[in-house]
């Protein structure tokens, strides 16, 4: 009897252990990806992205469609595309967790800020995600919104510039809630 209780709690222990130690963990991973260092990166990534987009999408024998991508150095996969009409541009962009399940608090926040690194007008934009949990940002602007568009080069922010997104994020999270594609 006593070599079982004895098991039990050596069980319960290292049980409460590997939960501490998965939770600091996990805890390490979200403050480094919520971090004003990580936002700069992918800040950068954005504007290269869109960048990219534009300048694929002005070349004369570009398709209709110009599509690029990236990986931050904490595994967040952005994915920027523009497709042209002769009437309508969309402008759709996505994110995920490579790997793993990207949470809501993940994906909408990050959803927001690569629409406000872009340039683009929140307003515009419809948040949804998918059943493999990418959270994706869909843009229609009409040519005259598109050439404004395009004519505003994107700068990378400060510090205090992203503590102002992230507050407008808090304000708007409902607005930018990922709701399910459908």
């Amino acid at each position: 009897m006593e070599a079982s209780i004895l098991i039990v709690g050596v069980v319960v222990v290292a049980s409460v252990g590997l939960g501490v130690a998965w939770v600091r963990a996990y805890g390490r991973f979200y403050q480094r990806l919520f971090s004003q260092r990580h936002y700069l990166e992918v800040a950068t990534a954005v504007i290269e992205l869109r960048a990219a987009a534009l300048g694929h999408l002005a070349a004369p024998e570009a398709p209709t469609e110009s599509i690029s991508g990236a990986v931050s150095s904490e595994g967040l996969a952005l994915s920027y595309s523009i497709v042209s009409t002769n009437t309508l541009t969309k402008h759709h962009f996505a994110v995920s967790l490579r790997g793993r399940s990207t949470p809501h608090a993940v994906g909408d926040r990050f959803l927001f800020m690569v629409a406000k690194f872009a340039g683009l007008p929140i307003d515009k934009v419809a948040f949804f995600s998918t059943e493999s949990t990418v959270h994706h940002g869909e843009a229609l602007l009409t040519i005259a919104e598109q050439h404004h568009f395009a004519a505003r080069a994107p700068r990378l922010p400060t510090d205090a510039e992203i503590t102002a997104l992230l507050d407008e994020f808090a304000r708007n999270r409902s607005r930018c809630r990922a709701g399910a594609a459908g």
